[in-house]
């Protein structure tokens, strides 16, 4: 099992043969997650409204994904914990309820790839033998001593709150859209949004609880046709 403090990244660049390169690495790593989170991104986004709307314990309608049509978005993202950052690019794939989350190192060091459903969920770290656990969450804490929100991200990464708990707070603007929620103990800041098709889709996303941050950019969304 790797060590925890390690973090993502050390995990996915672990085959490094020298230690100069590791440590090059990780303060690499942590630059390259400063970049990620100023980065302005294209003209086309669509950008929050300086007036919001805010609804405290609001009765949201529960959302799905099963009439979402079958996607695969691609894009980086970077970690901190204010000990130990990291970044990955990644792949996921979504139809209905089966998901496929693909993070590998920008460097060509490894990869973690975890696939599943709400109820069963698979992880495996380059070639090495699949590891079943019930939730996403449990496994991630596991394998890296972390504790991520997989189950929602399934949800906020469409720009709608996850169905199993309670909202603490939204943050809309005057056609409806969402721009943050609170809920799970993350607070989730959709920094802009984009077209995909007859929708719109989160362009840039970002969460914190405590001192975690996470931050997603998504570079592309696409339809699966092998659905």
């Amino acid at each position: 099992m790797p060590n925890a403090s390690g973090g993502w990244y050390n995990i996915l660049v672990a085959r490094a043969p020298e230690e100069p390169v590791r440590s090059f690495s990780k303060l690499f790593s942590l630059i390259l997650f400063g970049c990620i989170v100023l980065s302005s991104g294209c003209s086309h986004y669509i950008r929050p409204p300086e007036s919001l709307e805010t609804l405290n314990h609001p009765k949201v309608r529960k959302q799905s994904t099963l009439n979402f049509p079958p996607f695969i978005a691609n894009g980086k993202c970077g970690y901190s914990d204010g000990n130990n950052g990291g970044n990955a690019h990644f792949q996921w794939e979504q139809s209905g309820d089966q998901f496929s989350i693909l993070l590998f190192s920008p460097f060509g060091g490894g990869s973690i790839k975890m696939t599943g459903n709400s109820k069963h969920v698979f992880y495996q770290r380059d070639k090495e033998s699949l590891i079943a656990a019930s939730t996403p969450e449990a496994i991630v804490e596991k394998e890296l001593g972390w504790i991520i929100p997989v189950s929602g991200l399934r949800y906020w990464l469409l720009g709608v709150p996850a169905p199993h708990t309670k909202v603490k707070q939204l943050k809309l603007d005057q056609d409806q859209r969402i721009w943050q929620i609170e809920q799970d103990g993350w607070t989730i800041i959709f920094q802009a949004y984009q077209t995909f098709g007859e929708r719109e889709v989160p362009a840039k996303l970002s969460l914190k609880n405590g001192p975690i941050r996470l931050k997603f950019i998504f570079n592309r969304w696409k339809t699966d046709p092998s659905y």
